[in-house]
């Protein structure tokens, strides 16, 4: 296997960990969410945004257009940083998976 096939599988191996990780906190806030004493359902809304924009970058990332991944990245990322004291924390992983898997795809793109 050459460095550039090994980098490209590692890119979308990193931008389905994001997905598994996003999956994993969207079903966990809706959860939460049903808990009898805290019912927000601004959290679910928000559960489900995480889920769509981590979804168009793990398909992007499969589909080796690291473009996508970079901008779903970076709005993850701006989202946690905005949201750093409700929600923000728990997708700030999930936009450094997806900063990184987008990374290692554009240095697939450049060598």
């Amino acid at each position: 296997m050459k460095m550039k096939d090994a980098i490209e599988v590692i890119g979308k191996i990193v931008g389905l960990a994001a997905l598994i990780i996003a999956v994993y906190v969207s079903i966990s806030l809706v959860l939460w969410t049903m808990n009898e004493r805290f019912r927000d359902n601004a959290i679910f809304f928000w559960s489900i945004f995480i889920l769509v924009i981590t979804s168009a970058g793990a398909v992007g990332g499969l589909k080796n257009q690291p473009k996508i991944v970079w901008a779903s990245g970076f709005i993850l990322a701006m989202f946690s940083i905005l949201a750093m004291f409700s929600i923000g924390n728990l997708t700030l992983p999930i936009a450094i998976l997806l900063l990184l898997s987008a990374t290692f795809l554009t240095m697939v793109k450049r060598l």
